[in-house]
């Protein structure tokens, strides 16, 4: 498990609500629910590398004598 899979599930989960749910909220240059998939997106990113970096022995290959 992973802080980073467990922020990025509940981030989706809320930018979904606000997507559906359509709030018409501006934030700057776009609305609240634009700007929570983005950070949805950032989230995620970091907990694909968080997960590979932590797994890259599976990822790698070591040439054994078997």
């Amino acid at each position: 498990p992973s802080i980073w899979g467990k922020w990025k599930a509940t981030i989706q989960f809320v930018a979904i609500g606000f997507a559906i749910l359509a709030f018409d909220i501006d934030v700057g240059p776009l609305r609240l629910d634009q700007w929570l998939m983005g950070a949805a997106v950032v989230v995620t990113v970091l907990s694909a590398g968080d997960y590979f970096s932590r797994f890259r022995s599976v990822f790698t290959r070591t040439d054994r004598d078997e």
